[in-house]
């Protein structure tokens, strides 16, 4: 199947973690002409504003050093574990240009067996919609998709997986979003906002307009997934579109959290056109309260890789996910 409007990409689909990006991911690449990073890359920005520090790549000794300090991301490891990882003379060798969006495209396009340019190559990484300004300069042609899941919710799957505070959760739920949007003011065509409640309840009627977006025809086997796309939360294990992830928060959160979260998300809840019983203008949450949730999540956070992977393991693994994005805790 041809793409009609040419673009082959970079596409970047970005959203808050615990959104159902991994969801779409899979929906994409059901489609002949897409193919997404099996995992989050997550390092592209951090890689932008550091690129001086690498020297000139096209030199095999600078480039060398600077493989053997990137394959220690938790991107590389999980490669590397799958048997799949790159190999330094093969990426080195593939580069057309030796700049950050030259070197990150080759790679992509390696792990994904995207060879030439009647395929759209692409990555998921949620953390991206705080760097669409930088993405859009490296790539003046890329195209972003950012879903959002209703903050409620969010917060219950964020509580739940990594034991977040769910205060914390909202203000960045709002301040990340507000400005994922602000930023795509004037990407008119170039970026497309899809609602996890839609894409749940309404999928091919979301799909098709995704794929509009991207300029391919819709192809029905993207509804079709035949393997688990979470393998934590309520969907764990499910394979397909489980249409009954939405709305928890009316059974499982309390009128009183309810409300707080409301309080802090109202004016972006209305925007998303989401029922909020709140009726008041917003209030943040202080810089200081802030500070002192996120000193517990980083703790819940480096608790929950160390039961995934044991004490060194997992602390070795927190720093590096730090490291890598700069902004997941």
């Amino acid at each position: 199947m041809a793409i009609k409007n040419g673009f082959n990409g970079p596409l970047f689909v970005v959203g808050m973690p615990r959104s159902g990006t991994k969801l779409f991911r899979a929906i994409l690449n059901q489609h002949s002409c897409i193919k997404m990073t099996d995992a989050e890359t997550e390092f592209l920005p951090y890689w932008a504003k550091n690129w001086g520090r690498f020297g000139d790549l096209s030199s095999k000794e600078n480039f060398k050093k600077f493989y053997n300090m990137v394959v220690k991301l938790p991107y590389f490891k999980y490669m590397r574990d799958r048997g799949r990882i790159i190999k330094l003379d093969d990426w080195h060798h593939r580069c057309q240009t030796y700049d950050v969006a030259g070197v990150f495209e080759t790679l992509v396009k390696h792990d994904t067996g995207v060879k030439d340019d009647t395929v759209i190559w692409g990555d998921k990484s949620p953390s991206y919609l705080r760097h669409l300004t930088l993405l859009k300069t490296l790539y003046p042609d890329t195209k972003f998709i950012h879903i959002i899941r209703d903050v409620r919710d969010y917060c219950l799957s964020i509580n739940k997986t990594w034991s977040k505070n769910m205060i914390r959760a909202t203000q960045r739920w709002t301040d990340d979003i507000r400005k994922c949007r602000s930023d795509a003011n004037g990407l008119d065509d170039d970026y497309l906002e899809v609602l996890y409640e839609d894409l749940l309840t309404n999928t091919e009627t979301v799909v098709k307009r995704t794929c509009e977006f991207l300029g391919v025809g819709f192809e029905q086997q993207m509804l079709q997934l035949d393997k688990p796309t979470e393998y934590i939360g309520s969907a764990k294990g499910y394979i397909g579109i489980y249409s009954n992830n939405i709305r928890k928060y009316r059974s499982k959160m309390d009128r009183d959290l309810r409300i707080k979260i409301e309080s802090i998300a109202a004016d972006l809840l209305r925007d998303l056109s989401y029922e909020i019983e709140y009726d008041k203008d917003p209030v943040r949450v202080s810089q200081s309260v802030m500070r002192l949730y996120q000193i517990a999540d980083g703790i819940n956070t480096l608790k929950f890789y160390y039961k995934e992977r044991g004490l060194l393991q997992g602390m070795f693994f927190w720093w590096r996910l730090f490291l890598g994005s700069g902004d997941r805790i």
